[in-house]
């Protein structure tokens, strides 16, 4: 914390920018917004109002990098010693704590929060709300919507860590729950709801409690005839640079229906079938 006033720049009105943090050109800062030390932020930036940039922490004094081309939108608190590339946006109320290092285009929806020591890859998004526990790991081209919580730890409260892994072009969908230690493989689809844990193969499509429905590529809008993987008919969101990586990753998913098809008629081996309706289930 910075007590002499002289040690804050004055080009900035409103804002208290530390005369030792390190900006690039072009970059905005809102009224109400405060850039401490130990702070490096690339070019045409923009920090909207009233947000903490390098927030001081207890666990470490490491500098914060925030990438070119970045948007930071008001009441986000981002604690030093982390890197978060270029073109990182968050939205509104967002935290992000020590330790996370983040690839290109990273998306935080608002009243999200990143807990730190994360390790997230490239063009992964994260809609509101969503909880990212301390540790987590995520590849690229990932999607958490709104309500996704990640957990770490399996006794709670407790000193136990075990956070969970979740690989290329995962999808996990509204309101569900990843539990400790769960590895989410390449491309599989976790619907809304579902509690997951364990490993989940890649290309799978679970429901409720790792229930195994099939192979995401049996997803499909009936009216559209659009299918998974999403890669096929989403790329074009993606800047152009990324489009064979989206196609390799498509091919790579593609590649295991087989296998999920064994494992979804393994679980209907041994899951009991469900009474029809208008007959009594046998005693």
């Amino acid at each position: 914390m910075i007590s002499d006033m002289s040690q804050w720049l004055s080009e900035y009105p409103g804002a208290w920018v530390s005369s030792k943090a390190s900006l690039g050109e072009n970059v905005a800062i809102g009224i109400g917004s405060i850039v401490y030390d130990n702070v490096c932020v690339g070019d045409n930036t923009s920090i909207e109002e009233h947000c903490v940039i390098g927030k001081f922490s207890q666990l470490t004094n490491g500098p914060l990098v925030i990438g070119a081309g970045s948007i930071i939108r008001s009441h986000t608190v981002v604690y030093q010693d982390s890197i978060l590339a270029e073109r990182l946006e968050t939205g509104h109320h967002v935290v992000i704590r020590e330790r996370t290092n983040a690839g290109i285009n990273l998306r935080v929806g608002n009243f999200s929060d990143i807990e730190g020591n994360c390790s997230i890859g490239d063009y992964c998004r994260c809609h509101s709300y969503v909880h990212i526990g301390k540790g987590s790991k995520l590849g690229h081209f990932i999607w958490l919507y709104s309500l996704t919580t990640l957990t770490n730890d399996p006794l709670p409260p407790s000193r136990l860590h075990c956070p969970v892994e979740i690989q290329d072009g995962a999808v996990v969908c509204v309101g569900s729950t990843v539990l400790p230690g769960a590895i989410l493989g390449r491309g599989c689809f976790i619907t809304a709801g579902a509690r997951v844990s364990g490993t989940i193969q890649d290309g799978a499509v679970i429901t409720s409690d790792n229930c195994v429905a099939g192979h995401v590529s049996n997803l499909m809008h009936m009216e559209t005839a659009t299918r998974h993987p999403w890669m096929n008919h989403f790329m074009q969101v993606y800047p152009e640079c990324c489009h064979d990586r989206l196609r390799q990753l498509s091919a790579d998913i593609m590649s295991t229906k087989k296998k999920i098809r064994a494992a979804h008629q393994e679980w209907r081996k041994t899951t009991p079938a469900l009474p029809r309706e208008g007959k009594e289930n046998p005693q």
